[in-house]
């Protein structure tokens, strides 16, 4: 979800809204209109993150007076956090399938491959 995310905000040229340029090419916004330009694609890259996710999601990262980038690396956080304890609890039941408790190899060759094909 994520990639489809980044290829929409490329396409309306405003990825910069939620991934930070790279060193020496951040923008500089000098006049007011530029300032008022930003906010408002701002708010609309808000806005379809916010659409964009569940409910739960949405109430777990909505504050007051937030950028997009704000609201971006907070469900990135979240995200990140869920792929570890996703990855502890793989390699746990990866190491601790017995054989013994499969009637046959193909059965217990099986259970690793569903485990391998859920990450």
């Amino acid at each position: 979800m994520a990639k489809l995310f980044k290829i929409h905000a490329k396409s309306h040229k405003v990825l910069d809204h939620i991934i930070p340029p790279a060193k020496g090419k951040e923008k500089s916004l000098t006049t007011e209109e530029e300032k008022e330009l930003w906010s408002t694609l701002d708010a609309t890259v808000l806005q379809w993150i916010y659409a964009t996710i569940s409910h739960d999601l949405l109430n777990s990262i909505l504050e007051p007076n937030t950028t997009a980038m704000e609201a971006w690396k907070r469900l990135r956080d979240i995200f990140q956090d869920k792929k570890h304890s996703r990855a502890v609890t793989l390699e746990y039941d990866f190491t601790h399938t017995d054989m013994e408790n499969f009637p046959n190899a193909s059965a217990y060759c099986q259970h690793l491959k569903s485990l391998v094909g859920s990450t």
